[in-house]
Order: C-alpha cells, then sequence, then structure tokens
C-alpha cells in the first residue's frame, strides 16, 4: 500500500513541478529567435467558429476588420455550425465587405465546420479563431511572421482573461493560464509546441490536415504537423482577449469535453506516444497531457492508501491534510464567492473542479461518450 501510495505521490509532484523543471533543463541556452518583418507578406484567410454566436460575432468581424494587416490580403470566412439564431443573418450584413458564410443547417462539430470553411478559403496562412476571442490589433502580423522560417508549419497566440481579478473563477483561469504558457513557452524554444489554443493559432495552409469529426484540432492538428517535421511554435507577443467563464459548472462541462475529444485523438494517434520514433515530443505528451488528465486517479490512489494505512503516524497527518484540503475545496463550492474571494477555498475548488472533469472525461471515453458538437457559455 505504501509503494502505491508514494508512487501516485511521485507521479503528482512530477506532472505539476517536475515537468517544468525538465522543460527548464532541456531550453537552457535557447532563445526565441525574433523574425524580422519581411517585404512581403502572405494572404492570409481568416477563420472563424461560430454556433449560436449572434450576441459577439458583429464584434468579432469589426475587430477582424481593424487589424493591422493589408485589407486586401486577408480574407474572413466564418463557419457557422447550426446556429439556430441570427448568426447568419448578421454575417450576410457584410457579404459586400469580403465576408464568406460557410453554413451548415445542422450542427455538425467544430472540427467538420473548419474542414470545410479551409475549402472554401483561399490564404497561405490559415489563422483560426473562436466568435468570442477579440485579437490585439498587431496578432495576425506577429502570428505571419513567425512562418518567415519555411520550416514552421503552427503557431499559436496568446490568450488573455479580461477582467480575470473580478470573480474566483477568473483569477483561477488566469492563474491555471500562466502555467500553461510558461510550458507553451518552453515548448516552443524547442519547435514542439503541444496543442494549440483554440481562441488564436494559425497553420501554413500546405501543413492542414483534414480531421475526423470526432478528433479536436487545437490538439491534434499540431501534433500532426509535428509529425511531418516542421516546428509548432508560441507567439506571446500575438495576443487574444477572451472573457474567463461564467461559473464553475461550464468550466467543468468545458474541460471535461475538451478532455475526452483529446484522449480520444490521443488512441486515434498513439503513435506519437513512442519516445523511440518521436523522442522529447513523446514525453511532452506523456507529462503536459496524459499524466495531468490522469492525476485525479493518482489523487484517489493517494486518499484510498493512505486511509487503509492510518494506523501509521505518518498517514495519519497524510490523510488528515487530504481531508482538510477538500474541506476547504467544499467551503468553496458551497460558500460562493464570499468564500470564495480567499485564494486558500477558491484554488482547492477549482483544483478539485477541473481534476473532477477529468476523471468524468476518462469515464465517459471508456463507456463509448464522443463530443463532436459543442456549445458556448454564452447560448
Amino acid at each position: 500500500m505504501e509503494i502505491i501510495f508514494f508512487i501516485c505521490l511521485c507521479l503528482i509532484i512530477y506532472t505539476y513541478f517536475g515537468y517544468p523543471l525538465v522543460l527548464i533543463f532541456m531550453t537552457m541556452g535557447k532563445k526565441e529567435t525574433i523574425p524580422v518583418q519581411g517585404k512581403k507578406l502572405p494572404t492570409v484567410s481568416f477563420i472563424i467558429s461560430a454556433h449560436n454566436e449572434e450576441t459577439v460575432i458583429e464584434k468579432k468581424i469589426l475587430n477582424t476588420f481593424g487589424l493591422d494587416y493589408p485589407k486586401d490580403l486577408i480574407e474572413i470566412v466564418v463557419a457557422s455550425d447550426g446556429s439556430q439564431d441570427h448568426t447568419p443573418e448578421i454575417v450576410r450584413n457584410f457579404n459586400g465587405c469580403g465576408v464568406k458564410l460557410v453554413e451548415f443547417r445542422e450542427h455538425v462539430g467544430k472540427t467538420i465546420a473548419q474542414n470545410e470553411a479551409v475549402r472554401q478559403s483561399t490564404g497561405e496562412i490559415l489563422v483560426f479563431s473562436d466568435a468570442n476571442s477579440m485579437f490585439d490589433k498587431q496578432a495576425v502580423k506577429e502570428l505571419v511572421m513567425k512562418f518567415q522560417d519555411q520550416q514552421v508549419g503552427c503557431v499559436c497566440g496568446e490568450l488573455r482573461y479580461r477582467n480575470s481579478e473580478t470573480s474566483s473563477i477568473g483569477k483561477s483561469e488566469s492563474t491555471y493560464w500562466k502555467y500553461e504558457q510558461f510550458c507553451k513557452k518552453h515548448e516552443s524554444l524547442l519547435g514542439s509546441l503541444l496543442g494549440v489554443n483554440g481562441a488564436i493559432y494559425s497553420v501554413r495552409r500546405t501543413c492542414f490536415i483534414e480531421l475526423d469529426k470526432n478528433i479536436i484540432s487545437d490538439f491534434v492538428l499540431p501534433m500532426e504537423i509535428y509529425g511531418l517535421h516542421y516546428k509548432v511554435l508560441y507567439c506571446s507577443t500575438a495576443i487574444a482577449y477572451e472573457n474567463p467563464s461564467n461559473s464553475y459548472r461550464n468550466e467543468f462541462r468545458r474541460k471535461k469535453r475538451i478532455i475526452v475529444r483529446s484522449l480520444y485523438g490521443l488512441l486515434k494517434k498513439g503513435r506519437f506516444l513512442n519516445p523511440l520514433t518521436f523522442g522529447f515530443f513523446a514525453i511532452e505528451i506523456w507529462s503536459h497531457k496524459l499524466l495531468r488528465w490522469f492525476v485525479p486517479v493518482f489523487l484517489l490512489g493517494m486518499f484510498f492508501t493512505s486511509l487503509l494505512l492510518i494506523h501509521n503516524d505518518l498517514f495519519i497527518y497524510v490523510f488528515a491534510l487530504q481531508v482538510l484540503f477538500y474541506v476547504f475545496a467544499m467551503i468553496g463550492m458551497v460558500g460562493g464567492e464570499t468564500a470564495r474571494s480567499f485564494s486558500f477555498f477558491y484554488i482547492p475548488y477549482y483544483f478539485s473542479v477541473i481534476n473532477l472533469a477529468a476523471f468524468m472525461a476518462i469515464v465517459e471515453l471508456i463507456i463509448g461518450k464522443r463530443y463532436r458538437t459543442w456549445s458556448t457559455d454564452r447560448n
């Protein structure tokens, strides 16, 4: 029992602290290459995924019009995936301004919608975004500059949350993203960024690969591009802004859906898990994604083994600390924003929410649940 406990503990420590240290070691002496803007800019197709986005789609299109990029080199393609509101009508109002609508009457899913939008686009560089993600004026130019290196196949921008300090969920997500960005920046130095953010990322057209409807493109497409021997990079100067989730329940559903689709993607692309073939990139997948998704299993292992070992004085304290942590999480849940104004309540609560989402995602994957379609917190 003690062996199981310490294995679970070591895996958790490695996942959250060991892997970042490994990244620091692997990137020692490496510096980000700062490209110099060339004379000739490539054409860009701006792909916007939308499902029932009538409240934000006009603002998104206007935001794209306002980007600091030559208007004759950029086209906007909106993929309306089974929208039942006024999203298609709003997009059609911009037909004379060079905005193309790709409309699906049925809710086919984001991956299929993106595949068709790319088919109907013409740009050399594809920039993908969500309807609620607003770009900084320089964002597209910053993304595009990275592609001056012909070995670059995919570039992810940086997502920042607005008003993240006004709610506990905002502060929790902001803290989580700071950790994620640290990992992404160091993986990028190796040319092997693992996964991109659907809010802001770009792909060289010749590297784009159409994926199955059940595959999450944000995670699997960059892996496929790396498998073609192209670099996948992170660009911290290409910035998009979003509001954080409006509730822990929505964050739970979002995380669960993403993890189910990502795990399914790994099942389909299991060859990337082999270090003998893909070297440190495979270690990245195991460390950054797979082990983290299985943290709730390790937490359960720690909890129940320490309970069974409670006759040992050491494990009395270990078990008591775990119980105290989950009590704080429960207070964060039932105490509302008043309790969650304190970090020692909202941090355990958020940690528990995302790990419960990961555990449920594993269960749903096993029983065959798939998420082809999606809905937003704004619906």
